[in-house]
């Protein structure tokens, strides 16, 4: 099926039926990369039949879900969308990162619509939308990490008036207008238990009283308690010399984890609440990363905080083959997430806003990625065709190139070239 899209004063969507006039037809089930299925899902079965039970009762087409950073929001959406996928005739998974109506323009080349140059962008989202309600019953929407109220403002009413689409949005954001809100709350005591010993099998008897308060402390945050016990298990692999009550001291040490001056130190572990971001601060300075897995870090910190298969970050740092035993150190840690089937790569936002914070020198670091992506989008003077990449790749590295740019905020040489060559994508 081909989309084609006049510069009349009435914008029109063209469809070619080619013998077979339904729509969505021959556009892809998939819009767009898929979610890192989650390897382990541990305490949220439940919710899981919750959502689906409310989106297909017909009860809610629209839902926010929401919750604390690191709490696992897009875990749970992701498991969704690889759960019932059958249930969808086609299925979208959005990232909306620093820009919605951005990351809702992607969607434009799967399926096939092509644009004016000179139609601005805010005329180009009606006719998006309009192409999806197209799509034929029933399809999902995801928009992950969706925390800008007036962006999802400005885009309520359309997605609103997507009666054959389900939409979730996972967001920080407490309300959403009259949206049901569903709250992605802590895990049972039992269940962040049972998760803490899947990464780390080694908790000895009499422990319980320390992680019961580590985890009391920590907000019982999905993403904290993993990053603890993956780095517990990497530190004991092959003897256990750093144990739980070690790590406990350490944090205390760092003024990171303390006891309640309410209660004696001989009798209680009571610890105060520290936030998951104080918490991660503390183990990215503790642990001592090494320099190749700081620079690798912080390259993924400026990037967009979605799947990155394997093979682009290859095309991105040729030199990364020689770093893959870092790279597959940092998912075994928690710090990075990888989908063995897709062979990607994925970071939380909440460890990129880490990262961006406590890394000196991350401009640096990222050299080697601002002169990958240049290189990446070379193109011929005069005619602005891309030589090393074609049109439709070239449209994710110019995502990665614009993000890095507000994610450094800084001007150098090196960034003034790699605008240029974005600005040739556009103009393209």
């Amino acid at each position: 099926m081909q989309i084609r899209i006049t510069t009349k004063p009435r914008a029109i969507i063209q469809q070619a039926s080619q013998g077979d006039p339904q729509p969505g037809r021959n556009i892809t089930k998939f819009l767009g990369d898929k979610p890192i299925s989650p390897n382990v899902f541990i305490g949220r079965e439940g919710e899981l039949e919750s959502i689906h039970g409310k989106l297909f009762s017909g009860e809610n087409v629209l839902m926010l879900i929401n919750g604390e950073g690191g709490i696992g929001k897009t875990t749970l959406a992701a498991r969704y969308y690889h759960t019932y996928k059958k249930d969808y005739q086609h299925l979208c998974w959005l990232f909306t990162g620093n820009s919605l109506q951005t990351a809702l323009l992607r969607l434009a080349i799967p399926l096939g619509i092509s644009f004016d140059p000179k139609m601005p962008e805010t005329e180009r989202i009606p006719i998006l939308f309009e192409a999806l309600r197209k799509l034929p019953e029933t399809c999902l929407f995801i928009l992950d990490n969706a925390n800008e109220s007036a962006e999802l403002e400005a885009h309520y009413q359309a997605l609103m008036r997507l009666p054959n689409f389900h939409v979730l949005i996972t967001s920080r954001l407490n309300k959403l207008r009259e949206l049901t809100v569903y709250k992605v709350k802590t895990l049972s005591r039992e269940k962040a238990n049972t998760l803490f010993i899947k990464y780390y099998p080694f908790l000895r008897e009499g422990e319980e009283e320390k992680l019961r308060a580590i985890f009391t402390a920590v907000g019982y945050n999905t993403l904290v308690i993993e990053l603890l016990a993956k780095n517990l298990a990497q530190l004991n692999t092959l003897e256990s010399t750093y144990w739980l009550e070690q790590l406990l001291e350490d944090l205390q040490g760092r003024n990171l984890l303390h006891l309640s001056s309410s209660e004696a130190v001989d009798t209680a572990y009571v610890l105060e609440r520290q936030t998951p971001e104080e918490i991660i601060a503390g183990m990215y300075e503790l642990l001592g990363l090494s320099p190749s897995k700081k620079r690798l870090l912080a390259i993924f910190s400026v990037l967009p905080a979605e799947n990155i298969p394997y093979t682009r970050l290859k095309a991105m740092l040729p030199s990364i083959e020689e770093e893959k035993k870092d790279l597959m150190a940092l998912a075994e840690e928690g710090w990075l997430d990888f989908d063995q089937v897709g062979r990607s790569f994925k970071v939380s936002p909440v460890v990129q806003e880490v990262v961006c914070k406590k890394h000196e020198g991350i401009g640096e670091d990222c050299e080697v990625l601002i002169s990958g992506l240049k290189n990446l989008l070379t193109f011929e003077a005069g005619t602005g065709h891309f030589t090393e990449v074609s049109y439709t790749e070239a449209a994710i590295y110019t995502l990665y190139g614009e993000t890095l740019l507000q994610s450094l905020q800084k001007n150098t040489y090196k960034l003034a070239a790699l605008c240029i060559n974005l600005g040739v994508y556009h103009s393209s």
